[in-house]
């Protein structure tokens, strides 16, 4: 019944007087029916790519229980460029330390960049351990326990030991 007097009013509506020249496919317009553009746009804007985030953080690794201790960390600059920096120290003696950092050797900085990467995702190699143990851990305890005057010159040879180890080809 319901279905029924759905159809009547249908028909009474599509036969009625102010529906009588509304066609679907023809282009005439109804006077009270208001307009609309159903176009899209030709393109879609496509969103801006987010620059990349450079987050700092440290991390101090063990070469195996020695006097050394070895510092790694990522430092940003203000254009969100990585700088990657290692620290070796004397363990329990402040300012005994020396630190290489790639910002402060522009020609070098993608081969100091790459060896601090692979000794902080690797772990420290035999020959990494050996450099720092054999090499730079000696210097720091001389210039430990040198006059005031002696340590700056101990502390710039360990420096560029380091610095010229990590940027070895």
């Amino acid at each position: 019944m319901l279905k029924r007097s759905a159809f009547a009013l249908v028909i009474l509506f599509a036969l009625s007087p102010a529906y009588a020249g509304f066609n679907l496919n023809s282009s005439g317009l109804l006077p009270e029916v208001r307009q609309v553009s159903l176009e899209l746009p030709k393109t879609a804007p496509v969103p801006a790519p987010k620059p990349a985030v450079c987050k700092p953080f440290l991390m101090q690794i063990s070469v195996g229980g020695v006097a050394e201790t070895v510092t790694i960390e990522r430092g940003c600059t203000s254009v969100n460029d990585q700088v990657w920096v290692i620290v070796v120290g004397l363990r329990g003696k402040p300012g005994i330390e020396v630190r290489v950092s790639s910002e402060n050797y522009p020609l070098e900085k993608a081969l100091i960049d790459k060896r601090v990467k692979e000794i902080l995702l690797n772990g420290a190699t035999d020959q990494d351990a050996d450099f720092i143990v054999g090499r730079t851990g000696p210097l720091l305890a001389r210039a430990a326990a040198a006059p005031d005057f002696e340590k700056a010159p101990l502390l710039a040879q360990a420096s560029e030991e380091l610095k010229a180890y990590l940027a070895r080809p």
